[in-house]
């Protein structure tokens, strides 16, 4: 049947348009084309996890709502967050897991976590290109207290080592240098006053006696066991590893794009009129373009001129450098040493 082509001719006036058709068809001129294939969607490459599934879901529900019907903005963007939360609370280790695999496991959950910190950022971006900020503003900080409960030690865990949550602390890290990134480049600074001088409610299980709130600097976040695991070159070492952790992650992510081919040819991370990042075209590029100025992005948004010098170390990106009281912190370049 499907070779078949039927009109209709039953009366006069259907019998004038069929004529029509029927001289087109004669002739291989069809009044209608049938369209070619479009792009294969990016999200059908991806992992088949049912939780990043919902993440991508939700998403997908809450950009037309941000975009411009605003219906259900409140609600869809509350089930994004949880969803995010929810898939990073899973990975948090609840029992006594292999030290001597450690490092790795957290170079794999890290590895994992990248999904929601990406995720987070095209929510920051969109909610930027939507231009309300007051009530939007409350929430983000309402969310980066969520994410440092997540970093901290689960209620339920009574008997631990701090090493064991070193990947969620520097997946929070992280994905605090890249938040404070996607508003400088949408030029959100009065969100960025707002989230350096609030003070942040502490994790139940972090707080000791009357303390209990904290400033930004809390976010900064390290891990011991990354130091083995990511194995420097013979007689080095790495100042920072978490951002050599960074660094490697964002290679890889550009690997993967030169992989796709064309896939990066169409995006476009320009500015709009009023200088906010444009909503459209590849979001993996866009947030590539963040990464590579993650760091130096965080460091100028707490005030600390880029290259500043300590010592013999160029201390860069680490929100708390050289504050009083906060000690020497170890710097957000991925440099190496030499051994002495």
């Amino acid at each position: 049947m499907k070779s078949r082509i039927w009109l209709d001719f039953s009366t006069d006036k259907k019998a004038n348009g069929s004529w029509e058709q029927l001289i087109r068809r004669l002739h291989g001129r069809p009044e209608n084309f049938k369209p070619p294939r479009g792009r294969r969607p990016s999200y059908l490459d991806e992992d088949g996890d049912e939780d990043l599934g919902a993440i991508r879901a939700r998403f997908r529900s809450l950009q037309p709502a941000l975009l411009g019907d605003a219906r259900g903005v409140d609600l869809r963007r509350s089930d994004f967050l949880d969803s995010c939360m929810e898939y990073v609370d899973e990975l948090r280790i609840r029992e006594q897991p292999d030290e001597e695999a450690l490092g790795t496991r957290v170079i794999g959950d890290c590895r994992k976590l990248v999904v929601v910190r990406d995720a987070l950022v095209d929510w920051i971006t969109l909610e930027m290109a939507d231009g309300s900020r007051g009530e939007w503003g409350t929430m983000l900080t309402d969310t980066l207290e969520r994410l440092l409960e997540l970093k901290a030690r689960p209620a339920e865990v009574t008997r631990w080592n701090d090493d064991w949550f070193g990947a969620h602390s520097v997946f929070v890290y992280e994905t605090c240098l890249y938040i404070v990134a996607a508003l400088i480049r949408a030029h959100g600074f009065d969100v960025l006053r707002t989230l350096f001088k609030t003070h942040y409610l502490m994790p139940e299980t972090d707080r000791y006696g009357e303390e209990n709130f904290c400033r930004f600097h809390r976010f900064h976040g390290h891990s011991r066991a990354l130091s083995e695991a990511l194995k420097a070159p013979e007689g080095r070492r790495y100042l920072s590893p978490e951002a050599e952790l960074f660094k490697r992650s964002d290679q890889k992510r550009h690997r993967v794009q030169g992989h796709h081919g064309g896939r990066a040819a169409h995006v476009h991370g320009d500015l709009g009129e009023r200088g906010r990042l444009v909503v459209s075209g590849n979001a993996e590029l866009r947030r590539a373009q963040l990464g590579a100025t993650a760091v130096s992005a965080g460091n100028a948004a707490c005030g600390f001129p880029e290259g500043r010098v300590r010592g013999r170390v160029r201390r860069r990106g680490c929100p708390t450098a050289g504050r009083k009281g906060m000690g020497r912190r170890p710097s957000c370049r991925s440099t190496v040493r030499r051994r002495a």
